[in-house]
């Protein structure tokens, strides 16, 4: 049966609208989201915000459990049991990523082996066990979560570093210096200083970091970004500790006197005095009487006799081929240094890394690249060239530089007369001692710094009155150095203001005047006699 047009329309109608797209509602179920086309984006509201940083409270209330030091016995213990045993002695939860681990034919179960003389922070330890296995850890609000080393690099995360005080610091003590090097990149207003300040930040911590950085169309992360006086960085959780760490350590090396000490990049204070300590302790002098004694047994006798941890990096070891059980001779009487050197040469050798002696092979050491900061600005205030100084340290010790030979450390210039330098520890000790040789043939040469002929200095001198100056400024352009002056085309300058005699010159020219003002002061009335 046909149906009229009108009854058919009006039947559909309930089908036709059914099908129809709704448009969004007010009271959208979906919080803290916005439509846009098909999609949603999520947008911060009062709670995420919240959440977030109640999120950052807890990492941060976990890495303070993290550091209190603790003593452990492992002796072939279950990966699973032992990061049970971190759990209690931490009061932080423990999440084993087994779906990584698998991913990379690593058992949950591996054995561990692993005991400490004296109580060590609970984070080295944790360091210590797990990078034999290829594996690490990270905080994950108010726990940890331990995952293939592979996949820690690929976790990134966006922090943001106040590094106001830290510019503003640069800016300040860059300005005593006689060649500063915001003159040479911008000269300008402070707040221009502070941009060109921000951009050698970014520049010294892209080439100071293990990174990976997007730089010159490589592959990683972008950049590190100044934006005012706050720093943006977008990098793995490992790189994040190195630039947390080199931060601090250019602010502090630039609130301390000029040409201070050097400052390995450390997190806190309490690594610095380990590193301190352990220094001195090589410099003991100790006794040994090793007969083909096997290296771990080596390192657990050094460790009693000097009464600290002296461990073997078997990562290391294994990879180039070496047993800890290989045999080890050695008798004599030397510094803690020397014993080892001479137990260890010519394939092994020894670092302090997070409060320990590790014993590594040559080979790994000099793959491992450390940042040190070297305050110059005392050499550079004697005359020295900055330019010149990285020159020599890069031509005269055995490290290889990415600007000269392609690969190897850097060498970044930073304000206020810090050189950041990143190079293998052995490296690091042959920069220190070269700069401590030329602070010391500095000293032992009496005569004065030579000074650059054609520096202009600013000199001030007052007259009688201003008509006095106003007389002796013609007087000096014409009979010193008339040549030499802005109105004979030359670079010096002479300029009054009320009484005085503003003198821009050359050193020359500035003894020149200050014989003539003499000799001007003493001169006799005409007609007098002795």
């Amino acid at each position: 049966m046909n149906l009229p047009r009108r009854v058919l329309l009006f039947a559909l109608l309930p089908v036709l609208m059914a099908g129809a797209e709704e448009p969004p509602r007010k009271d959208s179920s979906v919080k803290g989201t916005a439509t846009t086309n098909d999609s949603f984006v999520e947008l911060p509201d009062d709670e995420l915000l919240r959440e977030r940083q109640q999120a950052r409270q807890d990492a941060e209330v976990t890495f303070q459990k993290l550091r209190v030091r603790q003593k452990i016995k492992f002796v072939d213990v279950p990966l699973d049991e032992a990061m049970q045993q971190f759990a209690k002695l931490s009061q932080v939860r423990f999440h084993i990523d087994v779906g990584a681990l698998t991913q990379e034919g690593i058992a949950a179960d591996s054995p561990i082996t692993k005991a400490n003389l004296k109580p060590q922070r609970l984070s080295d330890l944790l360091d210590q066990v797990l990078q034999p296995l290829q594996l690490g850890w990270h905080i994950e609000g108010n726990s940890v979560r331990v995952t293939t080393a592979t996949k820690l690099l690929e976790i990134l995360e966006t922090r943001a570093y106040a590094v106001g005080p830290l510019l503003r610091l640069a800016v300040e003590r860059d300005a005593l210096l006689p060649d500063p090097l915001q003159a040479r990149v911008r000269t300008g207003s402070p707040r221009e200083d502070m941009a060109a300040t921000g951009q050698s930040l970014e520049r010294a911590l892209a080439e100071a970091t293990s990174g990976p950085w997007l730089i010159n169309g490589g592959q990683g992360a972008p950049s590190p970004r100044v934006i005012g006086e706050r720093m943006v960085v977008h990098q793995n959780l490992r790189n994040h500790r190195e630039i947390a760490a080199l931060l601090r350590t250019l602010e502090l090396a630039l609130a301390r006197p000029l040409g201070a000490s050097i400052l390995p990049a450390t997190e806190s204070d309490e690594e610095v005095a380990e590193m301190t300590k352990l220094q001195r302790l090589l410099n003991t002098e100790i006794e040994v009487n090793f007969v083909e004694l096997p290296l771990n047994d080596v390192a657990a006798f050094l460790s009693e006799l000097l009464n600290e941890e002296v461990v073997l990096d078997t990562e290391s070891l294994t990879e180039e081929g070496f047993a800890t059980d290989i045999p080890m001779t050695a008798r004599g009487r030397w510094p803690a240094r020397t014993a080892l050197r001479r137990l260890l040469d010519p394939m092994l050798s020894f670092e302090l890394r997070q409060g320990t002696i590790v014993i590594t092979t040559q080979a790994k050491q000099k793959e491992r690249l450390h940042s040190v900061v070297y305050d110059l600005a005392d050499l550079l205030q004697a005359g020295l060239s900055i330019n010149e100084l990285i020159r020599v340290l890069e031509e005269s010790t055995s490290g290889r530089f990415l600007n000269r030979d392609g690969e190897g450390g850097v060498i970044t210039e930073f304000p206020g007369g810090l050189l950041v330098i990143r190079q293998t520890a052995d490296v690091q000790t042959e920069v220190a001692m070269l700069l401590h040789d030329l602070r010391q043939a500095r000293r032992e040469d009496k005569t004065p710094p030579q000074a650059n002929p054609s520096k202009l200095e600013t000199r001030f001198h007052r007259a009688k009155s201003k008509a006095e100056a106003e007389a002796l400024e013609s007087l000096l352009m014409t009979f010193v150095a008339p040549t030499t002056w802005d109105s004979s085309g030359g670079r010096g300058v002479l300029r009054t203001a009320e009484d005085r005699l503003i003198i821009r010159q050359t050193k020359a020219v500035h003894d020149q005047i200050d014989r003539f003002l003499n000799e001007y002061q003493q001169a006799k009335p005409i007609g007098a006699t002795k």
